[in-house]
């Protein structure tokens, strides 16, 4: 798709944004020309600044303690043990140690969070927005290096001077600045990382050095920070797809069998129509996937500062991430062909089959490589400005995105159609079996291949301008006024590229044995996979010990000529109709008040305000027509307005426990994915017919955006050095979350098959559902036992306790028994304990978390709302510090020790959708200051 400017909407209030920005920046200037220090205030410019570098686990504790006492809202926070020692290696899962926050790990990595059970949260780094390498708004956080990072927030209750984008939180990524050190600094840290199931050693880095200098215009300082980590892990998985309600068991018994179900009004299968005693819930196929994913992060920081007097200060931010993934994917499906085996069929008293065979399969390899690429770079160049009584900041920035992602998959089936499949779905083990060779080349045969493109670009410049009015000491009730501006233009692009040589029969064009000499580029990539350790710690499960496949490995060093020998063409097709661009500008002005006082002599303070922010969006696709290739452009528009008001206020009921009280209206503007007008149909899931739709998705430009209207209350004690307990209650009325939306068996208009013809589709849409609450509680503390003598005064824990429970309405907030569902990725219960040991330079501390189930799709799999099972993850770390001023340290860490179990079913938990386990990964290394 064409790229365009679109810096150029809303353009008189941007022009004159721009002139007091360039009026602002001119009287700066010139104020460093007046107040350039002299020799003796260039001496003195050595002033005491706060080192905000921690050291040990008890002094991060402390000082996110003092982070969470002395903000003006309610957040929580953590802080680096030390340079390169943030507590966790992947900023996911340091999230998953705050009260109220839950995530969601993807082949064994942190990936995504909830934050009081709501995805639509925002992330940024340094108080700016974040770009990512997919359709959502925000970044991927596991995709940045947690080395990097000198302490993140995660604030639960907004103030009207925060950019507008969390529903649950914002979760604020900081990157440490020049200033914050002293002195000059250099650290290294280097690291190996051992996964035990993918038995592969990965070296990871970081290199921090920053210096300070007096000159004649100020004092300036320089830091840069560079980051490298590879990390493999191996993912087991078994899974049970094609989930269905049936009617062609006789189950009963009674001679009477019909295929006849009967489905609701979202197309689920529920009931059976001449024999209702004979509907079960089965699974149409089965497949063992083994997956080795290498992840490589390379992240840089380099920030600049420049004091050039008591007054005046600017900065110059920029940060680049670089993500590489590589995932090679060995399957085996049952296969097309043949029926079930009845004597063999079991089905429990909740009408799930749990096992049964499949005669006269033909097992499907599938050999996957997949190869993502993603680079984010952001920089921002502002000035903060002091003169009499106001503070002044602005700021300019940009931030751009791309992502590559390609997927080459080979298609082989077993030769032999006789063969049997043993489908077993146990309590507590799983088993997948077949009578097919899986180990005989002569047996391979090549059925078909794909090779998928998808490329994203995501552009975003902002401008932003913010005044701090400082009222007179004797004031009654205020202390300061704020008031700002901000504007930002965006765009996102989408391209696809999608060659496939298959056909709809599964026998496909090649159909050839790969042991044919022409299919020599074939024959020289065949491999035999051994799994022969599959799930082997999970007791009672059985898959085959080996199978034939591709090499995924060598796949893409291949890619030319299995091209060629496939037949794609050159160049690759695109696909115009999946292609998309989304343009978004906003403008967005605030009031804040700030006050302190005293009530019946309780002091409070505190802030209220409220922020206006406008947005205009503009989706332009292209659409088939009925002419075959001919394609239409299609732009479809909205545009919208929210006030959001905010308040937030502490009572200091006495010098160690607050009181915090807050109410706000908040909005998140819709994913880019939920977003797109592009629709994205698989032509290889059906026929296009009345009986075989096609699958497909598309977004939705036309969503309104999630808006809440949020309640808290928090009680904070405070007490010892770095301890603390509190306790909060919080309320969420979202006024319309985002929902799927099935139009069974539709002709779309301009959505056509193949051939050109308008076909019918099963087509996903998001839609704004009803309204739904979220409320629950939180409890956290921590404590060390410094009363204690000797030895045991090294000693002590961290813990927090989340439950959150949701209500919603409507026609798709119901499972397909009438259940309420809860909001997807909300668990009920979730808590985390930490016990740690410090003291004579070395810590350790074992860390277990735990969250309940949750759901993750309410419409997948015949319409049934699918679940995970409860996660719990049990993490060690240590370290050991020696040499003058602990400038040597050593550290051991370990994470998933007990190697833990993930589920998903479907509304039952005998209807198992996926079982899998992850790696072991064990962490050892070396830290060095020299300087």
């Amino acid at each position: 798709m064409s790229a365009h400017s679109s810096f150029g909407d809303f353009q008189c209030s941007k022009v004159l944004f721009i002139a007091i920005a360039a009026s602002y920046f001119q009287c700066a200037a010139l104020t460093v020309a007046a107040q350039s220090p002299s020799d003796d205030e260039t001496a003195s410019t050595d002033r005491v600044l706060e080192e905000i570098i921690v050291r040990g686990i008890r002094n991060s504790l402390r000082n996110s303690a003092e982070l969470k006492r002395n903000a003006s809202n309610i957040k929580d926070a953590i802080t680096a043990e030390d340079i390169g020692q943030f507590p966790d290696d992947n900023v996911t899962e340091a999230l998953s140690r705050i009260s109220g926050v839950q995530i969601t790990r993807n082949v064994g990595e942190g990936a995504g969070f909830t934050i009081r059970g709501i995805s639509q949260n925002r992330v940024e780094v340094n108080g700016r927005t974040t770009i990512g390498r997919g359709q959502g708004r925000n970044a991927t956080i596991s995709d940045i290096p947690a080395d990097l990072l000198g302490g993140l927030e995660v604030i639960k209750s907004p103030t009207a001077d925060m950019v507008e984008g969390a529903l649950g939180g914002t979760v604020n990524l900081k990157t440490r600045r020049p200033f914050d050190f002293r002195k000059p600094n250099i650290n290294l840290n280097v690291k190996g990382v051992y996964g035990s199931e993918s038995e592969e050693h990965q070296p990871n880095a970081n290199l921090l050095a920053t210096d300070r200098w007096d000159t004649d215009i100020g004092e300036m300082s320089a830091l840069v920070n560079i980051s490298y980590s590879v990390n493999t892990r191996r993912e087991e998985r078994a899974s049970f797809i094609g989930w269905r309600g049936r009617c062609d068991f006789d189950v009963d018994a009674d001679g009477v069998r019909n295929n006849t179900t009967i489905r609701d009004e979202l197309g689920r299968h529920i009931d059976c129509r001449d024999d209702p005693d004979d509907f079960v819930y089965r699974n149409n196929n089965s497949t063992f996937i083994d997956t080795q994913r290498e992840r490589e992060r390379r992240g840089v920081v380099i920030a600049f500062q420049w004091q050039a007097s008591d007054d005046l200060q600017f900065y110059l931010d920029g940060n680049y991430n670089e993500f590489i993934d590589n995932d090679d994917r060995y399957a085996i499906d049952a296969g097309p062909g043949g029926g079930i085996n009845f004597t063999s069929l079991n089905v429990n008293s909740d009408r799930i089959v749990t096992d049964f065979v499949r005669t006269n399969r033909r097992p499907i390899v599938r050999s996957q490589a997949i190869r993502t690429e993603s680079d984010v770079f952001s920089f921002a160049l502002g000035s903060e400005w002091s003169f009499k009584s106001w503070d002044i900041k602005g700021e300019l920035g940009a931030s751009s995105g791309d992502n590559f992602a390609e997927t080459f998959q080979i298609n082989g089936l077993t030769v032999n159609n006789t063969s049997q499949v043993t489908n077993s779905i146990g309590s507590s083990a799983v088993s997948i079996l077949t009578t097919a060779d899986l180990t005989n080349f002569d047996n391979f045969q090549v059925s078909s291949a794909n090779n998928n493109i998808t490329f994203n670009s995501r552009d975003e410049r902002f401008a932003r301008f913010d005044a701090d009015f400082y009222l007179k000491e004797d004031s009654s009730f205020f202390t300061s006024i704020e008031f700002g501006v901000r504007i930002t233009d965006e765009k996102f692009e989408r391209d696809r590229v999608r060659n496939r040589s298959i056909d709809p029969g599964g026998a496909g064009p090649v159909n050839v044995i790969v042991t044919d000499p022409s299919a020599s580029v074939l024959y020289s990539l065949l491999t035999v996979r051994d799994i022969s350790d599959f799930l082997d710690n999970v007791s009672g499960s059985e898959f085959p010990e080996s199978f034939f496949a591709i090499d995924t490995t060598r796949i893409f060093d291949n890619r030319a000529a299995l091209r060629e020998f496939f037949g794609f063409p050159t160049p690759l097709t695109s696909v115009p109709q999946e292609e998309y661009e989304l343009k978004e500008a906003t403008q967005a002005v605030y009031l804040k008040f700030n006050f302190a006082n005293k009530i019946f002599d309780v002091p409070f303070d505190g802030n209220f305000g409220v922020r206006y922010v406008k947005t205009q969006v503009d989706a332009l696709t292209q659409v088939a027509t009925a002419a075959p290739g001919v394609l239409v452009p299609l732009t479809e528009n909205n545009d919208y307005s929210n006030a959001l008001p905010s308040a937030n206020v502490r009572f200091k009921l006495d010098d160690t426990l607050y009181l915090r009280l807050a109410a706000a209206s908040s909005v998140v503007r819709p994913g880019f994915g939920q977003l797109r007008p592009a629709p994205s149909i698989n032509f290889a899931s059906g026929q296009g017919t009345v009986g075989f739709p096609y699958q497909g998705a598309r977004g939705n430009p036309k969503l309104d955006p999630f808006q809440a209207t949020q309640y808290d209350i928090s009680l904070e004690k405070y007490f010892g050095d770095g301890d603390m307990a509190s306790m909060a209650l919080y309320y969420r009325d979202v006024s319309a979350f985002v929902q799927s939306f099935a139009m069974l068996g539709a002709q779309i208009p301009g959505i056509l098959a193949p051939d050109g013809s308008l076909a019918f589709i099963d087509l996903r849409i998001p839609v704004n559902g009803d309204e739904a609450k979220v409320y629950g509680f939180e409890v956290s503390g921590q404590y060390t036992f410094t009363h204690l003598d000797g030895w045991l005064n090294g000693f002590g824990v961290t813990a927090n306790y989340t439950y959150s429970d949701s209500e919603q309405s409507g026609q798709l907030s119901t499972d397909s028994q009438g259940r309420v569902l809860p909001l997807n990725g909300l668990s009920e219960d979730s808590f985390n304990v930490s016990v740690f040991y410090e003291k004579y330079g070395a810590n350790a501390r074992l860390s277990w978390n735990w969250r309940d189930d949750f759901l993750t799709n309410n419409f997948t799999q015949d319409g049934r709302a699918l679940y995970r099972a409860a996660i719990p993850q049990l993490d060690f770390s240590s370290s050991y510090n020696f040499g003058a001023g602990d400038r040597y340290r050593v550290f051991f860490n370990v994470r998933n020790i007990l190697q833990r179990e993930n589920w998903s079913y479907l509304e039952n938990k005998s209807a198992i959708r996926h079982l899998s386990t992850e790696d072991i990964q064990f962490v050892l290394g070396f830290r060095a200051k020299f300087l």
